[in-house]
């Protein structure tokens, strides 16, 4: 077995390393079952080129074994039209599914509605993908165009019923999925994805330049994570989150269009029709952001990106219960689906770099969780659209509300959620309802966890050995930038108001966990080195538990350079370390501008160590 992290090509043989030894004594009986299973497992064997990936997702709905034999870099349908502005529409269809496609049911529907979200689906039981020594990628071009999307995702669809933004169908989870060998690369989202999924092994895997998080599975059973490398998230995101919401938009615009092609806006005294908001939405997007960045041309303008960093959180590895991790941490496992039985050895998660950035809602209730959101579920950044009370427009601001004006004529119009007394106050009739705000959360109304970069969630019987992670960066500010608003959304943000509930009522975004275990139960972690890891404004945590953890221990177990709040008001590192059991209400929440950040390891019993440094960024 390999003592460091190395990939070679495989051989057609199953198990490369005689598997069937108990590691560090941290399978389970079922978990050598697994091993077993597929030490003694000889499928067909398929083998997987660039071709396979031409007009598509490749579906596995069939047992076997799957080897790539060359580089796959996933570029579905690129060509479409080849044609520039005025033929805006064709030129942004490009990489999407075809009508053709989705009618013949090759891509059905619901799961592809929102463009391929996956080069690989996993949607049969007894299946062993051998990445072979090369590397599984999304393509430049197609990473710009969808930003949702796994290398490879273990499900027939990226959310459960009644999740996501739309209807992405009926789950099809897989059972005893062997992935090993070779490399994942660029991701919008994830290298490796999926719900439901039950007797899992990754293996020999090395992740880079994801954009969210390098592994994120949710309601796993029985799974087996061994010499994994997460070495970099994507470092050049060329657009901000308001590029997926115009790219997701456009159907909806289009359809109002077909079905009102009078449809119009008043904006400043100015008729704004449906095809001048839409024909304003394109020509930014193509001239500033697509033709640019096709170009290899910086990308400026309304959706330009000025830090490069996700504008969201990143997470090395998420363990979760069953369906989205989007709310705020899980304080027990209480309604938990799945998430147990879990062994993690010899993970190495490196260099995570994030800025998110807070987007501030409004509700349509008195509880300020109902936000009013686009169709895809973008949330209206309300904040940016108000100028001395009155309406500022942007181009995205000008599509959302004309769909909100005739949500009546759409028919199917998603997630879109928008009062009619909002349209007054956009076409300067009236002034602005007094909706509460609505904090904490990103762009798509997901509460923000910070930079986290092994999350264990609601988990049950999870054991890890032998986990390294060092230099993570968060360069998000306290929350939105400016405190001085003309409208007061504060009430949200204290206890008692209308998130007190929350287990945190003010923001995490600004935050680094390394690790964070929140809502578990019976997890094991020995052997974790943690180092380097900074946030220039909020606080930062080697060691974080949250809410009810039971029958959770750490050793041998070390943490050296934290330095929280780089660029904040305090001047003084301090020493600031929690010693003994960790209270319920662990780690103290500090966002503040005017608190000092905080920077903590836990010290249990079996003498878990922290050093806090003065790292340079």
């Amino acid at each position: 077995m390999p003592t460091s992290f190395e990939i070679s090509k495989s051989t057609n043989k199953v198990i490369e390393y005689g598997f069937v030894n108990n590691y560090y004594g941290l399978y389970k009986p079922s978990q050598m079952d697994l091993l077993k299973f597929f030490e003694n497992y000889s499928p067909k064997v398929t083998e997987l080129s660039q071709n396979d990936f031409k007009h598509g997702t490749y579906r596995i709905t069939k047992p076997g074994y799957y080897k790539l034999t060359e580089n796959i870099s996933f570029a579905p349908n690129a060509n479409i039209s080849q044609n520039t502005y005025p033929n805006r529409k064709n030129v942004l269809h490009n990489f999407q599914p075809t009508p053709e496609q989705l009618a013949s049911g090759k891509y059905p529907f619901h799961p592809f509605h929102l463009g391929f979200f996956a080069a690989i689906t996993v949607e049969a039981n007894d299946v062993v993908i051998d990445l072979n020594g090369f590397t599984l990628s999304q393509h430049p071009m197609h990473y710009l165009q969808q930003r949702f999307f796994a290398c490879i995702e273990l499900a027939n669809t990226p959310f459960i019923f009644g999740q996501g933004p739309g209807n992405f169908g009926n789950l099809i989870a897989p059972k005893r999925v062997y992935i090993k060998n070779g490399y994942i690369g660029r991701s919008s989202h994830h290298g490796i994805h999926g719900n439901g999924m039950e007797s899992v092994i990754l293996e020999n895997i090395s992740i880079s330049h994801t954009e969210i998080a390098g592994i994120a599975l949710n309601g796993g059973k029985n799974m087996i994570f061994r010499n994994i490398s997460i070495s970099q998230n994507n470092h050049d995101v060329p657009v901000l989150a308001t590029y997926s919401h115009a790219m997701f938009i456009r159907p909806f615009l289009y359809s109002l269009q077909t079905k009102n092609k009078n449809a119009v806006l008043k904006v400043n005294g100015q008729t704004q029709t449906i095809s001048h908001i839409i024909t304003q939405l394109e020509i930014e997007m193509i001239n500033n952001v697509y033709l640019p960045f096709k170009n290899n041309q910086e990308v400026v303008g309304f959706f330009n990106n000025p830090t490069k960093l996700p504008d969201g959180a990143v997470y090395g590895i998420l363990l979760h219960p069953l369906g989205v991790a989007i709310e705020n941490f899980r304080l027990n496992r209480i309604g938990a689906i799945g998430n147990e039985n879990i062994a993690l050895h010899d993970i190495s998660i490196s260099n995570l770099f994030a800025c998110p950035k807070e987007v501030i809602g409004i509700s349509i209730d008195s509880k300020g969780s109902n936000v009013q959101k686009g169709p895809v579920g973008d949330v209206i950044r309300i904040l940016e659209l108000i100028d001395n009370g009155k309406y500022s427009p942007n181009i995205l601001g000008n599509a959302w509300f004309i769909l909100g004006k005739y949500k009546s004529q759409l028919g199917h119009s998603g997630s879109l959620n928008i009062p009619g007394n909002m349209i007054p106050w956009v076409e300067g009739k009236s002034t602005l309802p007094k909706y509460p705000f609505s904090n904490l959360r990103d762009s798509m109304a997901h509460y923000m966890k910070g930079n986290i970069s092994f999350f264990l969630s609601a988990v049950k019987d999870c054991r890890s050995s032998h986990v390294s992670i060092k230099r993570v960066r968060n360069c998000g500010k306290y929350g939105d930038e400016n405190a001085e608003r003309n409208l007061d959304y504060d009430i949200v943000n204290k206890p008692g108001g209308i998130n007190g509930k929350l287990h945190f009522v003010k923001y995490q975004g600004d935050k680094i966990r390394c690790v964070a275990v929140s809502g578990c139960e019976q997890v094991k972690v020995d052997h974790l080195k943690i180092r380097d890891c900074i946030t220039e404004y909020g606080s930062c945590y080697g060691i974080s538990t949250v809410g009810e953890c039971k029958d959770i221990s750490f050793s041998n177990c070390t943490c050296d350079g934290l330095l929280a709040g780089q660029k904040s008001n305090w001047n003084t590192l301090g020493d600031k370390i929690i010693i003994g059991d960790v209270p319920e209400n662990y780690p103290k929440n500090i966002s503040t501008p005017n608190e000092e950040p905080e920077m903590s390891c836990y010290f249990g019993d079996d003498g878990v160590k922290c050093n806090l440094s003065q790292t340079a960024w």
